[in-house]
Parts: C-alpha cells; sequence; structure tokens
C-alpha cells in the first residue's frame, strides 16, 4: 500500500515538470513570446513583399505613402541614408500603427531607391523588415494649359511648363502662320496669335519637344482662336452622315428630319456633309418627307431675338429648273420670313414680313443651266429706316431698302423654319426645293458688308 501511494506521488511530481518545461518553452531567451510579427503592409492590410521585406514601386510624382506596422513589440524605423525626399512622420512605436511617408517628386533623369528598415531591440529573434521603395526618373515635361482658346483680335498665349529635360524646342506647322514664338524657356513657352482674318474658327497643334536624342519626349497644344465673325447664336445648322441635323449654335435648338429617299447627304472635305434634297416635284406643297424642321413655337427667346433684327445665311445650289419660287429655308404664310430662289427669272429674294411682306431681289442672274453655288445672306437691322433690309450674294451687297411699314417683325402662324422647303402644315413642307445646302445660319444680329465678305471668302477658300 506504501508503495503504491508513494509510485503515485512521483508520477505528480513528473507530470508537473514536464508542464513547467513546457511551458518554459514558449518563451525566448529575453522572456518574449515566441512566432511575433514584424512586417509593414498597406493601409488595407494587404501584404508587401515577403516575410522578411520587399520592393514598393513609386509613382515618380510627389505623394504620401501611408503604409501599417504589424507587430506587437516595441519598434523602429530607419530609412536609408541620403534620401531626403523620402520622410516618416513616426520613427517609433510599439504594437501596431499606420505610418504616413512623404515623397518628393524625382525631379531626375535616373532611377532612385530608398530603403527602409523596421527593426526591433526587444526581441533579438526577430527578423528586420527591409522595404526597398523605388521611385522612378526619366524624362518630365509637363505643360500648362494643353489646349487654349484665343479671341479673334489675337493675343500672347503663355504656356507654362515643368520639365527635367536640359533643352526644349517648340514646333509650329509650316502651313500656320497666324502663330508664332515669343519666347521659349524651361519655365515657359510664349506664343502669339495673330488676329483672325477669315471667318471661321481656326485650330492649330503646337509642340513642344525635347532637343536630346536619348530622352525623346513630346506634348502637344492645341490652340483654338474665334473665327473674325461671331458665331450664329439662333441656328447654326450641321447635317449628320445618317441625315439627321444638330444645331450647333449657343441656342441648340431642336432640329426634326423628316427622312426619305428625296433626302441624302454628301460627303464633303470641308462641311462634313451636305444636304441634297431632290422632290419628285420642285415647288410642291404638302410633302411629308425630304426635308428638316426648326420648331420655336415655345422658344420665347429664339422668337424675342428675331423680333428686333436678325441675318440669314445660306451656302446652296440653284439651277434653271423653270419653276416660280422654291424656297431652301422659310418660315413663311401670313408673316415671317423666306429665301427664295425665283427660278423662272433666276433671281434671290429675301422676303421679311415687316409691315407687310418686303421682298429685296437680287438682279437677275442670267442662265444658270449648271447647278451653281451661291452664298445668300439676307439681313434686316430691326429698325424702319431706308436701307434697314439688305440682301448680299457672293460677297457683295445686291439690294437694299426700307421695310414695307413700321419696324415690326410678324411672325406666321406656324413658328418654325423648315430647311428644305418652307413652313406648311403641322409635320408637312410647302415650296419644296431641289439643290444642296451646306450652311443654313441664322444670326442674332444684322451683319454687316465686312462680316459677310469674310464669310463668303472663306468658303472660297
Amino acid at each position: 500500500m506504501k508503495k503504491k501511494l508513494l509510485m503515485n506521488v512521483w508520477i505528480m511530481l513528473a507530470l508537473f515538470t514536464c508542464v513547467g518545461i513546457s511551458s518554459c518553452s514558449d518563451n525566448d531567451e529575453d522572456g518574449t513570446k515566441g512566432h511575433q510579427v514584424l512586417r509593414l503592409v498597406d493601409k488595407s492590410g494587404n501584404p508587401i513583399g515577403g516575410i522578411s521585406g520587399g520592393d514598393c514601386n513609386l509613382t515618380g510624382s510627389a505623394e504620401n505613402l501611408t503604409l501599417r506596422v504589424m507587430s506587437d513589440l516595441d519598434w523602429e524605423i530607419t530609412i536609408s541614408e541620403g534620401n531626403e525626399w523620402f520622410k516618416a512622420d513616426i520613427t517609433k512605436g510599439s504594437g501596431s500603427k499606420e505610418i504616413s511617408f512623404t515623397v518628393a517628386e524625382n525631379e531626375g533623369l535616373e532611377e532612385r531607391k530608398a530603403t527602409v528598415i523596421l527593426s526591433t531591440t526587444q526581441n533579438s529573434s526577430v527578423q528586420d523588415f527591409v522595404l526597398n521603395c523605388i521611385q522612378p526618373g526619366g524624362p518630365r515635361l509637363i505643360v500648362t494649359p494643353e489646349n487654349t482658346s484665343v479671341e479673334k483680335e489675337g493675343k500672347d498665349v503663355t504656356i507654362a511648363i515643368n520639365t527635367n529635360l536640359p533643352s526644349l524646342k517648340c514646333i509650329i506647322p509650316e502651313n500656320v502662320k497666324w502663330i508664332t514664338q515669343k519666347s521659349l524657356t524651361n519655365k515657359q513657352l510664349i506664343l502669339t496669335v495673330a488676329a483672325s482674318d477669315i471667318a471661321k474658327i481656326r485650330t492649330a497643334t503646337v509642340e513642344i519637344t525635347s532637343e536630346s536624342a536619348a530622352y525623346p519626349t513630346t506634348k502637344s497644344i492645341e490652340i483654338r482662336q474665334a473665327g473674325a465673325v461671331d458665331m450664329a447664336e439662333l441656328l447654326d445648322v450641321k447635317f449628320n452622315a445618317d441625315g439627321t441635323a444638330e444645331d450647333l449654335s449657343a441656342m441648340k435648338m431642336p432640329i426634326k428630319a423628316f427622312a426619305g429617299s428625296t433626302l441624302s447627304m454628301i460627303e464633303n472635305e470641308t462641311f462634313g456633309y451636305i444636304a441634297k434634297f431632290d422632290p419628285v416635284t420642285i415647288n410642291a406643297n404638302k410633302i411629308t418627307s425630304g426635308f428638316y424642321i426648326v420648331d420655336f413655337t415655345q422658344n420665347l427667346i429664339f422668337q424675342n431675338a428675331i423680333a428686333d433684327g436678325f441675318s440669314m445665311e445660306l451656302y446652296v445650289t440653284a439651277k434653271d429648273y423653270g419653276e416660280s419660287g422654291p424656297i431652301p429655308m422659310g418660315c413663311h404664310g401670313g408673316g415671317g420670313v423666306a429665301i427664295t430662289w425665283q427660278d423662272k427669272d433666276n433671281y434671290w429674294t429675301f422676303e421679311p414680313y415687316i409691315g407687310n411682306y418686303s421682298a429685296c431681289n437680287t438682279p437677275p442672274l442670267g442662265e444658270v443651266p449648271e447647278e451653281t453655288w451661291y452664298h445668300v445672306v439676307g439681313v434686316w437691322d430691326g429698325t424702319g429706316s431706308a436701307g434697314a433690309i439688305k440682301l448680299y450674294l457672293d460677297g457683295e451687297i445686291k439690294a437694299e431698302r426700307a421695310p414695307a411699314k413700321g419696324n415690326s417683325f410678324q411672325f406666321p402662324g406656324n413658328k418654325w423654319f423648315v430647311i428644305g422647303g418652307d413652313a406648311g402644315a403641322a409635320n408637312e413642307a410647302d415650296r419644296a426645293y431641289k439643290g444642296q445646302i451646306a450652311v443654313a445660319r441664322i444670326y442674332d444680329r444684322a451683319l454687316t458688308a465686312e462680316e459677310v465678305k469674310l464669310l463668303y471668302d472663306t468658303l472660297e477658300e
């Protein structure tokens, strides 16, 4: 019995001894716990590199890099010497903590590296975490702005430059005579844009490029200049390949296409697309396809603008068809206005209703056996004075007169313009036109003789 009891005591002592040894084995020589973590991860907790470190690729620009220390130890961060461009907001701490590194822009052409070492003195068995932060170099060329608009009067344009390239040059296309280089440094480019002498908007692309073959780098700058004639404010029709049309003016009038076999598009280098109208019967009424409608019934701004003076511009073909008067663009009928081709005697008419129909006619043009392009501009200056109504043909004034009575413009019942005819009943057109139309515009002002000439000259060019 005593032997058995003694044996049990020895067994219990042995068990306690094993437990003690086991508990001691979970501690390192310095008394800290084993299997401890010391590493850097991104701010979302995703690993960077392996257990002992890795690489972190930077952008090359100035930036803030946010990382997180994952550890339950006291730690410190050191950054390799000579890397003033890479700084940490915290260099010592304990446990897990977020660190923000400030990275300066690499203004050099070569790559550079900052080595970040995360270490602890609390547990010598824990390996340092080493992160190599690599920032690319190479050529840098930034221009501001990359595109700019200039008024028709012209001016000097300053382009700011941010670069590490040793020398630059400016390339202006040989055919662009209206832009010249005034000065160029590694900080800025100054260009002189001359006053516009054409009606339409013009654009050019200027390049800034490195003169070093080792670092071929180029940036483009688009210069856009307003035409000498301000854009049409009320309507500027652009025809599209699919037969639709849109208004490029600030008014953005809705344009409804009434498609059909008598309406087609002709691709053109200058205008994009030209609308061709080919009705079965020229000058026919109540046609239901082959034209466009610009409805201004609900647009009081448009109506008020027309009421105190306006100009209509067409670039259109005509031919002697022997008909009484087809209309390429009109809003007629007890008021309104239209431009009409009187092809029985071959002359153009501009006819605004001011007190009554106030027709202004060009002289007869003689025979027009072939389809011929004409630039037709009708102007009313909003007054009732002599010469208030003018008609220009191909850049020259051909007729002028006073309104029939007073200076009050009368709208018709149908408040919509038709392109390819005249306003008829809803969804219909009268006085069907045969020919091509490239330009159809309405201005909220009386164009001057100089502006009309510029518009024509631009078309001729």
